[in-house]
């Protein structure tokens, strides 16, 4: 019954590491985004 339990928590808790994943590799994206037009906006701003 314990090992049960312990695996269920195991599951629940892979499918939040997955998620928080996504959460970091999405937000890594729109940094990387936003760096880029604020170097584009930057360079337009120097013209």
């Amino acid at each position: 019954m314990r090992l049960n339990l312990y695996k269920g928590k195991e599951i629940v808790l892979h499918i939040n590491m997955g998620r928080i994943k996504k959460f970091c590799l999405i937000s890594a994206l729109i940094k990387s985004i936003l760096i880029f037009y604020r170097k584009k906006m930057g360079n337009c701003d120097r013209l």
